[in-house]
């Protein structure tokens, strides 16, 4: 008798609590197939990172095959808090899209004392304007000029 009364009063215990389960809510309706779907956020950009040095270390120059379609910005941050000869940074590029499409986009890195790169990408921009990029191939210049390819 007593368990019987014990379970009836936290039973009421519970409903005086408001401890009742919650109905599920219905989910969001699905657009129609011709209806374009809401982004999410802004467009997704895409960022490419490459190590350098003060004092001879590469330089790095984009190039767009279709500037109607992205634009880059160039940043760079010191790897140390102290400035120096030689010392590492690190160069950021960060690609928006301007309009759907696919291009190319090439990093040119150049150097007076190290190999001449280009770093060559397929860049594509969805209709929500988002960036995504492809890694196509790493040529090496002086290689290209001796007849050895990339």
């Amino acid at each position: 008798m007593r368990y019987l009364a014990m379970t009836l009063a936290l039973l009421a215990l519970a409903l005086v609590c408001g401890c009742t389960a919650k109905p599920a809510e219905a989910p969001p309706p699905e657009p129609a197939p011709d209806e374009p779907a809401e982004a999410v956020g802004p467009p997704k950009t895409a960022e490419l990172v490459f190590d350098t040095f003060a004092g001879g270390g590469p330089e790095f120059t984009a190039v767009i095959g279709d500037p109607g379609l992205l634009s880059v910005s160039r940043s760079s941050a010191a790897n140390s808090p102290e400035p120096m000869p030689g010392m590492g940074y690190t160069v950021y590029f960060t690609i928006t899209g301007l309009r759907a499409g696919t291009t190319t986009l090439t990093i040119e890195e150049r150097s007076p004392i190290a190999d001449n790169l280009d770093h060559i990408y397929t860049a594509t921009v969805d209709e929500a304007l988002n960036v995504t990029l492809e890694h196509v191939e790493t040529r090496d210049l002086f290689a290209q000029m001796q007849g050895g390819g990339a």
